[in-house]
């Protein structure tokens, strides 16, 4: 509440009523059914209300911990499997892989939707890892074994991981810019009815 020199008490729109003030800017409806209209052709298409009946709440999916454990548990099993049994990282690692990935991306806390792409090439290369472990290749020195095993591992797959962690990328973000639409349109209509 503000006084200037005129001795008027004003108050501000969603400030509650005191005896004799007078609303210091009204809303804009007051403004606009009280001003004259004007009507000039418009060639775009009327503006339809968006659908917000799907509102997204920040913790309406799994959390990052849980993407994490999902995408690195289900690939490690699948391929620790495959890599004993097989000698290599193979089919079931992949489908493993893509599918618990793009689960995971589709299923995340929109405020955690990095953790689907993050956690993904973090996964595969644990997996190569698992596999050079089982399968006993050895070039002589651990160290050396392990970074080239890794490297050639992770080119052989790359497309594998790449494809993968760019789907759970745009999934991820799809999520987050609806999450932010639905937080704005919350905003304004918690403004509006103010």
């Amino acid at each position: 509440m503000t006084e200037n020199q005129s001795g008027r008490l004003y108050r501000a729109v969603g400030a509650p009523e005191v005896p004799n003030s007078i609303v210091a800017l009204p809303n804009r409806k007051a403004i606009s059914s009280s001003a004259p209209e004007k009507t000039k052709p418009s060639f775009r298409a009327p503006k339809t209300p968006r659908d917000t009946s799907q509102h997204i709440e920040a913790g309406s999916g799994i959390s990052s911990r849980a993407v994490f454990t999902l995408i690195i548990g289900a690939t490690a099993i699948i391929s620790g499997i495959e890599s004993y049994f097989l000698g290599d990282l193979g089919w079931f690692t992949r489908i493993a892989f893509i599918s618990s990935t793009l689960y995971s991306a589709i299923k995340a806390n929109p405020v955690d939707e990095s953790a689907a792409w993050t956690a993904a090439p973090i996964a595969f290369a644990l997996a190569v890892l698992l596999k050079l472990n089982l399968t006993g290749a050895d070039i002589g020195n651990f160290i050396a074994t392990q970074v080239t095993g890794l490297f050639v591992g992770l080119s052989e797959h790359m497309w594998v991981i790449l494809g993968t962690t760019a789907a759970a990328w745009v999934i991820g973000r799809r999520h987050h810019v609806a999450y932010l639409r639905a937080k704005r349109a919350e905003a304004r209509r918690s403004v509006e009815i103010s």
